[in-house]
């Protein structure tokens, strides 16, 4: 898995004009990493909205643009259903993945295949990778039930995404509001 991550990390940072890495291993997995990541950034913002819910300045704001303050609440409001997801896939695959690998190879079946590609250019892609992940996040779920689960995942992450973003659009609203950024040409 930390293979995978390093061959599209690496030429991502590496390399000015190409982001082959993404393809190595292929959609399912460049969307694990992106799910994974996500998960990761979703849990700092939940820190950030518990530092702007007790910032005197937000709360001044509140007080002043009774509307945006709805509207921020209702996204927080939105984003909070999702926080324990978003902490538990945080801590499974983002932050501390290899903790679960253990776990996620024992929901492999004995007669279960995953492929391992040997590569002309960059000699090994392993796609097994991608059948850990999915059985890492996956964990606690039934057999049979794998991918129902893993689209209530999905869906959770990109609601929590963007419930997040209407939040952060309205705290950033209020802010060129109060600290009017460019001068107005009238």
């Amino acid at each position: 898995m930390l293979y995978g991550d390093l061959l599209i990390e690496w030429p991502g940072i590496g390399e000015d004009e190409s982001f082959e890495g993404f393809e190595k291993l292929g959609k399912l997995h460049r969307k694990l990493y992106f799910f994974r990541a996500s998960s990761v950034t979703l849990q700092s913002c939940v820190h950030l909205l518990d530092q702007l819910m007790s910032n005197k300045s937000l709360k001044e704001w509140f007080e002043r643009d009774t509307a945006a303050k709805a509207r921020f609440l209702d996204s927080k409001k939105e984003f909070d259903r999702h926080k324990q997801v978003i902490a538990r896939l945080r801590n499974e695959l983002g932050a501390h993945a290899e903790q679960d690998v253990g776990r996620a190879i024992s929901r492999f079946s004995p007669d279960e295949v995953a492929s391992i590609e040997l590569h002309s250019k960059d000699l090994l892609r392993p796609h097994l990778a991608t059948n850990i992940l999915i059985h890492a996040i996956l964990r606690n779920c039934p057999k049979g039930s794998e991918e129902k689960e893993f689209r209530k995942a999905i869906i959770s992450i990109n609601a929590a995404q963007k419930a997040m973003a209407g939040a952060l659009s309205e705290f950033l609203g209020m802010y060129a509001k109060n600290y009017p950024l460019f001068a107005s040409r009238a």
